[in-house]
C-alpha cells in the first residue's frame, strides 16, 4: 500500500471512529420522557416549588389576588372541580359576611415519603401546607386563622418540567375536600347564644373569655401540666377538658370509677399517668360525650340551638362514632370558627370555620352558670 493510501485509510479510520464516539454519546444523554437517574432528595428539591405553585394559586384566587385561576400551570387534571369547589366556598363564605384578605401558606416537604412508580412518576405522601389566612368581618379588626392540610402527590416530569398528575388532601377529622363548606340551612342552627335557654345565676360560673384565652394559647403549644396524647389516637380532648377547666370546671372526685359517665379527672403532670389515674372522659371523644351529655353543666337538649363561644363541638362519622372535640373560640351559629389539637400526621387549628368541616357536628351547649 503506497504512503497515499495509507494516509487515506488513517484518515477514514478515524472519522469512522469520531463518528461512532458521536453517536454513542448521543444515546446517553437523556431523553424527554426516558427513564432518568435522580434522587428523592432531587425530586424534592425540584418539585418543592410546583406545589407552592399549586398553593399560592388556590390562596391568591381565595383573596382576590388572581382574578382567574393561575394553577393550570401546575395540575394537569382536576382544574374545573377545583374552581367549582373554590367559588361555592367564596360564594357561601361571603354570604356569612366573611372576607378573605391576605395569607401566607408554606409546602413543607422535610418528612415526604416519596415512591418512584415508574420510570417519569413519582409519589409524594406526608406533605404539608402550613397556612394562615387573615379574615375580616365588616369593619371588626381581622383575625387569623391557622392551620395545615396533609397532601399526597402524584407527579411526572416530562418536557423538561414537573406537573402535578393528581392529588389528594386531608385535615383529619374526615374531611378531604380542602374548600368544603356547608350552608346555613344545611347547618340547622336554632336560637339564640344563652339567653333562651334558662341558666340561674345563683350558680357556679364558666368563664368562657378564660377557657378560649387558654385554647388559643396551647392550641399548638401543649400545657406542661399534662401530658401530649397526639401520639396516643390524638390530643383533641385532652385538650379540650384542659380549656373547661381553665374555664372554671372543677374535676370529679377521683374514687370513680375511671370508666363512669359521671367521672371526669386527669392527675397533674407532664408524665403519662396510670390508668386509674385519669378518666376516659378527660382523653376520648366517645366517653367524654358520655359524661358532657349527663352533666348539669351542660343544656339538654343540645342539638337544637346555635354554638356560641366556649361551646363544646364534637364530630361523629356516619357510622355514629364519636371521634373529635373542639372548642368554639370565635363567632356564633353559622359563623362559629373553631380551635382544636389533633392526633401525630396532623396539624392543630385555630379559628377554623366550624361549616367547613365535613362531618357530623354535636353541639354540647354548656350553661355559663351551673349548680
Amino acid at each position: 500500500m503506497n504512503i497515499t493510501k495509507k494516509v487515506l485509510f488513517l484518515l477514514v479510520g478515524s472519522a469512522m471512529l469520531f463518528v461512532a464516539g458521536c453517536k454513542q454519546k448521543e444515546v446517553m444523554e437523556p431523553q424527554s420522557g426516558s427513564s432518568m437517574e435522580i434522587s428523592t432528595e432531587q425530586v424534592r428539591d425540584e418539585i418543592t416549588p410546583v406545589i407552592q405553585g399549586f398553593f399560592d394559586s388556590q390562596y391568591r384566587y381565595l383573596v382576590g389576588q388572581d382574578k382567574k385561576p393561575q394553577w393550570n400551570q401546575y395540575i394537569e387534571n382536576g382544574s374545573k372541580e377545583l374552581q367549582i369547589a373554590m367559588d361555592r366556598y367564596m360564594r357561601i363564605d361571603g354570604k356569612d359576611g366573611a372576607r378573605n384578605i391576605d395569607y401566607k401558606s408554606t409546602a413543607i416537604l422535610k418528612d415526604a415519603i416519596i415512591t418512584q412508580k415508574d420510570a417519569t412518576t413519582w409519589h409524594l405522601d406526608m406533605v404539608y401546607d402550613h397556612f394562615t389566612l387573615m379574615i375580616q368581618y365588616s369593619d371588626e379588626e381581622p383575625f387569623a386563622s391557622k392551620g395545615g392540610w396533609k397532601y399526597e402527590f402524584t407527579v411526572q416530569y416530562r418536557n423538561n418540567s414537573w406537573m402535578i398528575i393528581d392529588w389528594q388532601e386531608s385535615d383529619g377529622i374526615g374531611g378531604n375536600n380542602r374548600w368544603y363548606i356547608a350552608t346555613s340551612n344545611q347547618l340547622g342552627y336554632q336560637g339564640s347564644e344563652e339567653t333562651n335557654l334558662g341558666y340561674s345565676r345563683s350558680a357556679t360560673y364558666y368563664n368562657r373569655a378564660t377557657a378560649i384565652s387558654y385554647a388559643l394559647a396551647h392550641y399548638n403549644t401543649p400545657s406542661g401540666n399534662y401530658p401530649d396524647y397526639a401520639s396516643y389516637g390524638g390530643d383533641c380532648t385532652n385538650f379540650i377538658s384542659q380549656c373547661l377547666q381553665a374555664g372554671g370546671w372543677t374535676q370529679t372526685s377521683t374514687q370513680l370509677p375511671r370508666m363512669s359517665a359521671q367521672a371526669w379527672y386527669h392527675v397533674l403532670g407532664s408524665s403519662m399517668p396510670t390508668l386509674s389515674q385519669r378518666s376516659a372522659s378527660w382523653t376520648s371523644a366517645r366517653y367524654l360525650n358520655d359524661y358532657l351529655s349527663q352533666s348539669t353543666r351542660v343544656h339538654t337538649p343540645h342539638s337544637l340551638y346555635a354554638p356560641y363561644l366556649g361551646d363544646v363541638i364534637q364530630l361523629e362519622d356516619w357510622n355514629g362514632n364519636i371521634y373529635h372535640s373542639m372548642i368554639v373560640t370565635r363567632g356564633y351559629g353559622a359563623d362559629a370558627y373553631v380551635t382544636y389539637r389533633n392526633a401525630t400526621g396532623y396539624l392543630p387549628r385555630v379559628n377554623r370555620k366550624l361549616s367547613s368541616i365535613a362531618s357530623l357536628p354535636i353541639l354540647h351547649k354548656l350553661k355559663t352558670y351551673y349548680w
